[in-house]
């Protein structure tokens, strides 16, 4: 087309493979108690305030039911 070009690197920087097996292990379940999942955010590197973040805050006027689990935590 005429204009200037650079090739540009695409990918992921935390690995140089994908596997599906890995990338599901250690999801929370909404089975789980409130220390396991804690549990599992904290092994990889996460505290308790990126968990809240992550899985979100269900509004209590909010009529639908999540299809996840969904914790509230709060800090005193």
């Amino acid at each position: 087309m005429g204009g200037p070009y650079w090739d540009v690197p695409v990918g992921r920087k935390d690995s140089k493979t994908a596997s599906y097996e890995l990338a599901t292990t250690n999801l929370p379940t909404p089975e789980e108690g409130l220390i396991s999942i804690i549990a599992k955010f904290y092994s990889q590197g996460l505290s308790v305030e990126d968990m809240v973040a992550l899985i979100g805050k269900i509004n209590p006027l909010n009529q639908t039911k999540p299809k996840f689990l969904v914790i509230e935590v709060k800090t005193i």
